[in-house]
């Protein structure tokens, strides 16, 4: 075997980057992070998603995604199908719960607004960290369930 040590991604920064997502064309990786939104800019206290592509053996510059995705409030742990459609958890006002789960479908190469999943998936506690599969056929998550925040 040949020992290759591992070297940090071009993209990472000191921003606290994370929760990667790599999209069924294995060429497009999606990340969270607080990394300023302008060169030189000021962190994020909040974290946005954001999208590299792989382009001939390099990684380009992230973008961060289209504010029909990412808000001023916590937009994190991408996931994304074989159409592109992106599943996220986000703590921005007028959700269900403390933290629900989103979706943005992915139309003519931009994201529409995202959409609260509903009352079918997001209670009134937390809703986190989905894994969609790449057909949509099952949505993995974590939960807060209500009856662990009741008292006895």
């Amino acid at each position: 075997t040949t020992n290759v040590q591992p070297e940090p991604a071009p993209f990472d920064t000191k921003y606290s980057d994370g929760d990667f997502t790599i999209a069924a064309d294995e060429k497009t990786l999606y990340i969270s992070s607080r990394r300023p939104i302008e060169e030189g800019g000021k962190a994020l206290t909040e974290s946005n998603i954001w999208v590299t592509k792989l382009i001939e053996e390099e990684w380009s510059e992230p973008r961060l995604l289209e504010s029909t995705v990412n808000t001023e409030h916590h937009d994190s742990y991408p996931a994304v199908t074989k159409d592109g459609t992106l599943y996220f958890f986000s703590r921005r006002p007028g959700g269900l719960g403390k933290s629900d789960l989103y979706r943005s479908r992915l139309i003519n190469g931009k994201y529409a607004e995202a959409e609260n999943l509903g009352p079918g998936i997001n209670t009134g506690e937390h809703e986190w960290d989905p894994f969609i599969a790449a057909d949509e056929s099952f949505l993995i998550f974590c939960s807060t369930p209500l009856s662990h925040q009741l008292a006895p």
